[in-house]
């Protein structure tokens, strides 16, 4: 059985893939009547990707530096 969707969820992937391809806030505000921009803010996931592809990257490089003090890195 396929999940139920509602016209909430359509509207929230338009935002989404709107961000995706680079439209900027104040237009998809407008767009979509939000009064406020940071209402459009909410589906901006932008940040979190690059958060935790910084984690990421965090993690390789200590776990690089702690193999190669244990004679097991590259």
């Amino acid at each position: 059985m396929y999940p139920k969707f509602t016209p909430h969820d359509l509207r929230r992937s338009m935002i989404i893939d709107l961000i995706d391809v680079g439209v900027d806030l104040v237009n998809i505000s407008r767009l979509v009547g939000h009064n406020n921009i940071n209402t459009t803010a909410v589906y901006d996931r932008r940040l979190d990707a690059r958060i935790q592809s910084t984690w990421g990257n965090i993690h390789i490089a200590y776990l690089s530096r702690f193999l190669e003090r244990q004679g097991r890195g590259q």
